[in-house]
């Protein structure tokens, strides 16, 4: 699933139990992982991984597990999703 994950943006149906790739956006360069998490539980995901600006932030009080990644992991992540079940 792709998304910003912006609250109310995701799908609770299609999230259950799967983990969230989610993009930062520029108008989301302050935004903390925190957020994100926020949301993705709300809608029952099982995790996120977050592709992300570079940052040395490191930030380990998440209640979901949760993975950083730069975005050209991202996008080669969503590539692997798009092309396979």
């Amino acid at each position: 699933m792709l998304r910003s994950c912006n609250s109310g943006s995701l799908n609770a149906t299609l999230a259950k139990g799967k983990a969230i790739l989610c993009f930062q956006s520029r108008s989301q360069r302050s935004a903390t992982v925190a957020i994100r998490i926020r949301t993705v539980t709300e809608v029952g995901g099982a995790g996120l991984i977050f592709a992300q600006f570079p940052t040395k932030d490191v930030d380990t009080s998440w209640s979901k597990p949760c993975v950083q990644v730069d975005f050209i992991t991202g996008t080669t992540i969503l590539s692997y999703m798009e092309a396979t079940r």
